[in-house]
């Protein structure tokens, strides 16, 4: 034997003994993670109904039927059964304790999420999840954590005592996954996976459904599929469009809209259009659901991916809801303060339930005040009397702030005198209540007149001019943080988004159109304050004889 060899050899020898030798039947590997036989697994044909994860057992919140209410959370049942196994596949019967119970895709509510274990088994137990979709599967880990009963302030992993003896405390065990975890144990991740379910996808109701926030969907960061031919796009904007679910127009039941964002303005999309599937991302911003990064399909009417052998000329955009005439606005402009709040709060849930929904605002009175709060032209607004004047234009139902009137061509107004509201002129161009390219110059409407206020600041003074209606996709800008409850988020805004110059509603009032030329009420399609929407199936040529925003018959 040469030198080298001889050298190796000891290295080998050493490291052998070095090694830690468990006691193998006893030694967790994995687990196996079975379905009750017999149970209904899904299918893609025939999948198994979606569960919803709404919030439950409170306040009179009922789940759907074929749910139950489990940790809060509308849910339904599943029956496993789990082995801990070790490396030969045997049974390690000498494992006693909790192990995590997940779902993925999906959720299992907090108190059904631990499973013990006797003797390395536990046997046809139901299990409940929620939010699953697609193909889905349940799994069993081993973290070690063991949830502390109901009223105990300290379990092993916050008592400051080393419980397992290995000379580690509390939160430096690595057997602790967080100070409610009540065993401090050897830790293996040890896991194993059951066969696959599958699930419906949800739909785009059950996406925006929520009874406890207003700035949140239940699938904030899933990844989703929406399938199914019968959503129809109702608002093609800069930067997305929005799509409504014509399956589900209940009208005691809405959360029926969304809002897919696209960056930019999407290709081959039209207003009418028919989405046979989409999928992305969800994520709030600022307050509004979204689907980001998404994919779509379009029906092409000469190659239909989808509804090939339907009738789909009634698939067409769903009236606007108008929400004075549904009386959904309570007026926050009362003498009690604490009324006012209650009743912004409660108008915020009620507009909630129509976020990404076409929306009509009738009776809305125009703002007749635009200030230019950032006085120092740095592009924020500065304490002191900057935000001072801010704050007075939010409180201010009539008023406009400037910076917000360019960046988001955004413009205040008084809903039937209860509750102020904001429009876009980004596709309604041909009504602009101030017509301006930059702050300083003359109103070219001829109605607004230009001034300093004492304290520096630019405004722009106009004269009290009433809508007969806005319609448009109703948008939510939430801009409250995290430690604000909704109850008391006073930085609610909701926004229409029009969907063509045909849903300003000039109606009673004279006013003048950005060519400074007037426009008499009933004159829509003369002045071209209304067009005809790009609709499948309709002639291209389609009058708005009552000025209502709708396609009327062909003259």
């Amino acid at each position: 034997m040469n030198r080298l060899h001889a050298i190796a050899l000891l290295v080998g020898l050493a490291l052998a003994g070095c090694t830690l030798v468990e006691d193998a039947p006893n030694r967790l590997s994995s687990f196996e993670v079975t379905l009750e036989e017999g149970m209904d697994r899904g299918t893609e044909e025939s999948p198994l109904s979606y569960a919803t994860g709404r919030s439950c057992g409170t306040a009179g919140l009922t789940c759907d039927d074929g749910e139950v209410c489990k940790g809060g959370q509308c849910s339904m049942a599943v029956r496993i059964s789990v082995a801990a196994l070790t490396p030969s596949g045997e049974v390690a019967k000498g494992f006693n304790g909790p192990v995590r119970i997940d779902v993925t895709p999906g959720t299992v509510p907090g108190e059904e999420s631990v499973l013990f274990l006797e003797d390395g088994v536990a046997d046809d137990v139901e299990v409940f999840i929620n939010r699953s979709m697609g193909k889905t599967h349940v799994w069993v880990e081993q973290d070690g954590f063991e949830p502390k009963p109901d009223g105990v302030l300290y379990g092993e992993c916050n008592d400051g005592e080393d419980n397992d003896g290995n000379g580690l405390i509390d939160m430096a065990d690595p057997g602790c996954l967080n100070p409610e975890d009540d065993r401090e144990q050897r830790v293996t991740l040890s896991s194993g996976t059951s066969e696959q379910l599958t699930f419906s996808y949800p739909t785009i109701r059950e996406i925006q459904y929520t009874e406890t926030s207003l700035s949140s969907t239940p699938l904030q960061y899933e990844q989703v599929t929406v399938p199914g031919g019968r959503k129809v796009v109702v608002n093609v904007v800069a930067n997305g469009f929005y799509v409504a679910d014509l399956a589900d127009q209940d009208k005691e039941k809405p959360f029926n809209g969304i809002f897919v964002f696209t960056f930019s303005k999407p290709k081959g999309v039209e207003y009418g259009d028919i989405i046979c599937q989409f999928s992305g991302s969800l994520e709030e911003h600022v307050g509004m659901t979204q689907v980001v990064f998404p994919s779509f399909v379009v029906r092409d009417p000469d190659n239909p991916a989808c509804l090939a052998d339907e009738d789909i000329s009634g698939f067409i955009p769903p009236a606007p809801v108008d929400v004075l005439e549904r009386e959904l606005i309570l007026d926050e402009y009362v003498a009690s303060s604490s009324l006012a709040e209650d009743n912004h709060t409660e108008n915020c849930r009620r507009l909630e339930r129509f976020e990404s929904t076409l929306i009509r605002f009738s009776d809305l009175a125009v703002s007749t005040r635009y200030v230019k709060c950032d006085r120092n032209g740095n592009g924020t607004i500065d304490g002191g009397v900057e935000s001072t004047c801010r704050s007075v234009c939010q409180d201010d139902p009539l008023c406009t702030d400037l910076e917000g009137y360019f960046e988001y061509s955004q413009w205040a107004g008084l809903l039937g005198g209860r509750k102020k509201v904001y429009a876009s002129v980004a596709l309604a161009d041909q009504f602009k209540p101030l017509a301006i390219d930059f702050i300083g110059e003359e109103d070219q409407n001829g109605l607004c007149t230009y001034s300093k206020t004492p304290q520096g600041f630019d405004e722009y003074m106009c004269p009290p001019r009433t809508l007969e209606s806005v319609t448009g996709s109703l948008r939510h800008i939430h801009l409250c943080s995290a430690s604000e409850t909704d109850a008391r988020c006073g930085l609610q805004f909701w926004v229409l988004d029009p969907r063509f110059n045909g849903d300003v509603v000039i109606g009673d009032t004279t006013d003048m159109d950005q060519d400074g030329v007037t426009i008499e009420a009933g004159d829509c399609n003369d002045n071209n304050i209304h067009q005809s929407p790009n609709v499948a199936e309709e002639p291209a040529n389609g009058i708005d004889d009552n000025c209502d925003g709708e396609i009327d018959e062909e003259a």
